[in-house]
């Protein structure tokens, strides 16, 4: 998955929480490694 592919997945994960006014995802956080080129999302829903 390049990077670009995770960040689109990523507007859509938060166009589908936000966007829908889910008051429990209230943390999202995007971490981008460009030293080992992985890109990792995390996301917790409580």
């Amino acid at each position: 998955m390049s990077p670009r592919d995770a960040m689109e997945n990523f507007q859509g994960l938060m166009e589908m929480c936000l966007g829908n006014n889910n008051p429990h995802a209230h943390y999202i956080q995007v971490y981008m490694s460009t030293s080992t080129r992985r890109t990792v999302l995390k996301v917790w829903i409580t």
